[in-house]
């Protein structure tokens, strides 16, 4: 048996497996809208046939923090629970096929990565090189909640129509 199939990616020197099943399309180097974001880990939004889809730097699993300018990248489409969401990448390298002998689960030693993110390491080739196997759906239902779940900020500017304005502060008298 050939196994399941998977996709191979870099991201930031780092290269990670998605499942082929869960991948809805691969975008050339498209660059970002830019949104507010409570979480701080959406790059932005991208196009993919006709919608605007939320994008996510893979980078950002690792490292906690999205890159400050994002620059135009590949993106890597899959399916979430609440519609697609893109996984930005530096390349998208290959496909493979991987066996349930190929694949490690992953637990909280796992280095550089959140359990919450991978479902698994591959061994490619190598039974040294261990590459996290990102659960897709699982990461878009966790942003989703992230997002929901973050502190909004204040609005600032014009009240809302029929909001009661704050009485002036009386001067002091001398």
């Amino acid at each position: 048996p050939r196994g399941e199939l998977h996709l191979l990616a870099n991201a930031s020197g780092r290269e990670v497996v998605l499942a082929a099943a869960a991948v809805l399309g691969v975008l050339g180097p498209i660059g970002v809208l830019p949104v507010p974001d409570p979480t701080g880990r959406l790059a932005g939004l991208v196009e993919f046939e006709g919608r605007a889809v939320p994008a996510v730097d893979v980078e950002s699993l690792f490292r906690g923090v999205p890159r400050p300018a994002p620059a135009p990248r590949p993106a890597i489409v899959v399916a979430g629970a609440d519609g697609p969401w893109a996984f930005r990448v530096d390349r998208v390298d290959s496909l493979a096929h991987l066996s349930a002998t190929d694949l490690l689960a992953v637990d909280e030693s796992a280095p550089g990565l959140q359990p919450r993110y991978a479902r698994a390491c591959a061994r490619l080739g190598d039974p040294a090189r261990l590459v996290p196997v990102l659960d897709a759906a699982a990461i878009a239902g966790r942003l989703a909640e992230d997002r929901t779940a973050a502190p909004r900020r204040p609005t600032r500017g014009k009240p809302k129509k029929g909001a009661r304005a704050r009485p002036a502060r009386k001067e002091r008298r001398r």
